[in-house]
């Protein structure tokens, strides 16, 4: 029986002693919050291994308010003061590898979209929605230090005519758009002015013309996924002028029936849709 329990005991292993390489892919899976609040503090095996800069690849921030609130349960914080030492401390962790970044909603200072522009010059992706705390001059400088930048999802104050002529400038490689919401045609115009290789762009949920639907699809030769559904953009087998401009995408997602201008209920909401690439 003695023998029996040893053998068990010798099998135990501690979870401090697990191979660090095995460590990363698993933390690799994690979200921010639970890199910062939860494994860092198992450990200093796990510390150690949480600060490899594979793990800090992809910065998730949209669920912001949600992290501040497990950091200060009892205390009513800005949230805008605390955002920084953490994105901070990510940007250390990576040194500066970070290719994918979304940030919260609400809470996003032009020092802190620059702060991530200067350290992380490899960023390939970002979401930002309600980005009025930051200048056109101030977007369009970030813009021009992320010579890999591959696409982003963002409100349509992003779609401002020198912040996409400086992505046209600056980004060789941007081929994926999301934006939302009311892409009105002057954006759409733009869009195909500005960024005519674009392979995908989505307008769901946005608000935008018949006219403004058959520039894009004329004018983006190399688009291969177009998304316009929830927009009220309803297209008829009829619509052959639509089917036609559209031959060459892929993917192409609308509501069937004829097309009508449409406003979206949640344009006003706080919590928009999210995705990454």
């Amino acid at each position: 029986m003695a023998d029996h329990l040893k053998t068990e005991n010798e099998l135990e292993r501690d979870w401090a002693n697990l191979n660090l390489d095995l460590l990363i892919i698993i933390f690799q899976k994690l979200d921010f919050e639970d890199l910062v609040i939860g494994v860092t503090l198992v450990c200093h095996s796990w510390f150690e291994g949480s600060k490899n800069p594979h793990c800090w690849q992809t910065l998730d921030l949209h669920n912001w308010s949600r992290i501040v609130r497990r950091f200060h349960p009892n205390e009513n914080k800005d949230l805008h003061l605390e955002l920084r030492p953490l994105i901070e401390l990510a940007i250390r962790y990576s040194g500066g590898s970070i290719h994918s970044i979304i940030y919260p909603d609400l809470c996003v200072r032009e020092s802190d979209f620059l702060l991530v522009a200067e350290r992380c010059p490899n960023l390939k992706f970002f979401y930002l929605r309600l980005p009025h705390m930051i200048s056109i001059p101030g977007f369009c400088a970030a813009i021009s230090k992320w010579k890999d930048l591959e696409g982003m999802d963002v409100d349509k104050y992003a779609l401002h005519d020198k912040i996409l002529k400086q992505i046209n400038k600056s980004c060789a490689s941007f081929t994926h758009l999301r934006a939302y919401p009311k892409v009105y045609a002057a954006n759409a115009y733009d869009i195909v002015r500005c960024l005519p290789k674009l392979k995908s762009l989505d307008l769901s949920q946005s608000l935008f013309s018949y006219d403004s639907l058959m520039y894009i699809l004329r004018g983006c030769k190399e688009l291969e996924s177009l998304d316009i559904s929830g927009c009220g953009s309803e297209i008829g087998d009829d619509d052959t002028d639509v089917h036609v401009a559209a031959a060459h995408l892929k993917i192409f997602r609308y509501d069937p029936g004829p097309f009508t201008y449409w406003f979206c209920p949640k344009c006003m909401d706080e919590d928009f849709f999210r995705y990454a690439f």
